[in-house]
């Protein structure tokens, strides 16, 4: 058996895997309205009060919450809803968001909110924000997944 056009092939198909240049699909903790912009689905809710451990909250959100969409595009503008075509009640919203630094901020009619940016990377967004769990200040940690 010939070991040559084997041992080429190897060469050659390790060569080219190397050459190739991949996407970045590794979360960065620099933002920017390109590598966030997107549609999103909320995948994932944690939350931490003060000396606590983190506890999964997702499936406290009822179906609709976690089939709304939320879009953020390059331009500034912002978009949610998508499930109150379902009967689900809550509202579609507009709006826009902005970048100060890793703070994150959805302006809408109804309420400005500040999250803070964690990381964004392949088709996931990763934010935080302060709220209360159980009558005690808590973080929330929210992982978005682009559709």
């Amino acid at each position: 058996m010939k070991k040559g056009p084997l041992l080429l092939y190897f060469v050659l198909s390790v060569l080219l895997f190397t050459a190739c240049k991949k996407d970045s699909t590794h979360p960065t903790d620099t933002p920017t309205p390109t590598n966030i912009a997107g549609v999103y689905r909320m995948t994932a809710l944690k939350a931490q009060a003060a000396n606590s451990a983190q506890v999964d909250v997702y499936d406290q959100l009822t179906e609709c919450q976690q089939n709304d969409t939320w879009g953020f595009y390059e331009d500034g503008s912002f978009l949610f809803g998508g499930a109150a075509a379902a009967d689900c009640g809550d509202p579609d919203l507009s709006g826009t968001w902005v970048l100060n630094g890793k703070t994150f901020t959805v302006t809408t009619d109804e309420a400005t909110t500040d999250y803070q940016f964690i990381s964004v990377g392949g088709n996931t967004l990763k934010l935080s924000i302060e709220g209360t769990l159980n009558e005690e200040t808590a973080t929330y940690y929210i992982t978005f997944t682009k559709q």
